[in-house]
């Protein structure tokens, strides 16, 4: 009997980019008072900020920091042990899902 079998992996990465300060003062249409609404307004509007002209350079590279910044890595799953199934199935470009296998068996859940 011929099947076609392969190993799968499982694992999370976070990534984030280095932390930039961003100051409040710099956005004259904030009009907040609390952490939360300087936190809510950035969250909610960075990108349409990061392109606004009549905000100051050191602003707008800020906020492209956000959006564009080269990422690291602080936590990758693998790193604490192998998670992954046994998998039986076919080549099937349909299954997308599945990264173009078409599982019949596996050793994980489903």
């Amino acid at each position: 009997m011929k099947k076609h079998f392969r190993a799968t992996e499982y694992f999370t990465i976070h990534a984030a980019t280095e932390p930039v300060e961003i100051d409040s003062a710099w956005f004259p249409e904030f009009d907040g008072a609390t952490e939360q609404e300087f936190f809510d307004y950035i969250s909610e509007n960075y990108n349409e900020l990061a392109e606004d002209e009549s905000l100051s350079e050191e602003a707008r590279e800020a906020l492209w920091t956000l959006i564009e910044g080269e990422k690291f890595d602080y936590f990758n799953s693998s790193y604490k042990g192998y998670e992954g199934d046994i998998q039986m199935g076919q080549p099937n470009e349909e299954w997308h899902r599945t990264g173009g296998f078409e599982v019949e068996l596996t050793t994980g859940y489903e």
